[in-house]
């Protein structure tokens, strides 16, 4: 469930979540909200993320290439 009503806050228990750009920024603090939500970081960025992240996955989103490798991954 994503929206419980009766509480009004947002479960993510057990669910797995990307999250490109995790190691700084906007997408350091998203990543760390959703693991507070209960739910499995996937991290890709180019820099590995310190501590926001339970999987990480190396790539850089500019380069197809790198891309379709982080996708296979």
């Amino acid at each position: 469930m994503i929206f419980n009503e009766k509480e009004g806050v947002m479960s993510l228990d057990n669910k797995k979540v990307i999250v490109t750009g995790a190691a700084s920024g906007i997408g350091a603090e998203t990543a760390k909200t959703i693991k507070l939500l209960g739910s499995t970081v996937i991290a890709v960025d180019r820099n590995e993320p310190a501590g926001n992240a339970d999987e990480y996955i190396k790539a850089d989103l500019s380069d197809p290439v790198s891309i379709a490798a982080a996708v296979d991954s």
